[in-house]
């Protein structure tokens, strides 16, 4: 009877399993789709040959991630949108002109301002990315790589000004599009930029934690990574940083959401 009593005593005290990196689960709350990623340390910022940074790209630095989370496979879509603002009673944002009356529900959601992108992800059981998350993911352990795919860019490989190959849309594309990085993330550059969590500081990485960094604690302007459709090849690439004043919205910036919990049911394979 002591042997049974301590032995469940022990059971009861284990921590919680994290998931197996690549398990994929659906959030009922909004209907996306996100992969787990797990916790790990990898080299932030402009890599050694690349001679198309900007200065807040330096130093590259170490940074370490003592926790995984849940991170949307796709930028969040129209239909997802719509779905949340129901929910709360909100107002969807006005549609831009290559998206009439917000039709292409497929199509990644715009027009969305930093609060508004924040409060969706809450909506949702979750947040938005850190900076040092976000690059981590599009990085997916390719430590040497420029773009998510390797060192070169083409049409063929994501949703940047312009068409040609598997591009061909002049605005945005339906998500997963693109084939994903080998983390299983689509379109962590192209499409739309990204609304991020951090403040930006040009002089962040200077300063930088080298564990779970968050940002400055206050600034004018919220941190975007990825490109879009109305950017040029050269800030595809996964270093670089843009930021934008955060009560002001974009035909070409979207968001994804992060969780650090979703419920363990599986998206159906079958």
């Amino acid at each position: 009877m002591i042997c049974l009593f301590f032995c469940c005593q022990i059971g009861l005290s284990q921590p919680k399993q994290s998931p197996l990196s690549g398990t994929i689960r659906e959030n009922p709350i909004d209907g996306m789709s996100y992969i787990w990623i797990s916790s790990g340390s990898f080299k932030m910022g402009c890599l050694s040959d690349d001679y198309s940074c900007d200065s807040d790209e330096f130093p590259r630095h170490e940074v370490r991630l003592t926790q995984g989370y849940w991170m949307g496979l796709t930028e969040v879509s129209v239909k997802s949108y719509v779905k949340f603002t129901q929910a709360t009673q909100r107002t969807l944002p006005e549609p831009p002109p290559f998206n009439k009356n917000w039709q292409r529900i497929d199509h990644p959601i715009v027009r969305v301002k930093w609060l508004s992108a924040e409060a969706f992800c809450r909506w949702a059981g979750g947040r938005l990315p850190t900076e040092s998350e976000w690059e981590y993911a599009a990085r997916a352990d390719k430590t040497t790589n420029k773009f998510p795919w390797g060192d070169e860019v083409t049409h063929e490989h994501a949703n940047y000004r312009g068409v040609g190959w598997q591009d061909a849309w002049l605005y945005t594309s339906p998500g997963a599009s693109f084939r994903a990085n080998s983390w299983g993330l689509h379109e962590m550059s192209g499409n739309v930029w990204e609304w991020l969590s951090d403040w930006y500081s040009e002089s962040y990485y200077k300063v930088s934690p080298i564990e779970d960094p968050r940002g400055p604690h206050q600034g004018i302007e919220k941190v975007v990574r990825g490109g879009s459709w109305f950017t040029t090849s050269r800030v595809l690439r996964i270093s670089d940083r843009f930021k934008v004043i955060p009560n002001s919205y974009s035909h070409d910036v979207g968001f994804r959401c992060v969780c650090d919990e979703l419920p363990e049911e599986l998206i159906p394979t079958g």
